[in-house]
């Protein structure tokens, strides 16, 4: 009886999860993207996440050298260790 009362009460979890993602409630992340925070009180809520300005701009840098032409995931490394 406690095997079956333990799926029942998985199985509901696992479909207030996906409603509160449908919805756009919860966030699907457990940890914080990179170059992000969120709020303190409410981890999870996709409205509370801001960009963190050093990591943002850290982000936006290996972003835009890996999009420039020819460049490739190594030489971005290369250029961060430089740094």
């Amino acid at each position: 009886m406690a095997q079956y009362e333990r799926t029942l009460i998985a199985e509901r979890r696992r479909r207030g999860g996906l409603a509160k993602l449908r919805t756009g409630t919860l966030a699907p992340w457990t940890r914080v993207p990179s170059g992000s925070r969120v709020d303190p009180n409410r981890p999870r809520a996709p409205r509370g996440v801001q960009v963190d300005p050093a990591e943002g701009a850290v982000i936006q840098e290996i972003c835009a050298r890996y999009l420039a032409d020819g460049a490739t995931l190594g030489a971005v490394v290369a250029a961060l260790k430089q740094r």
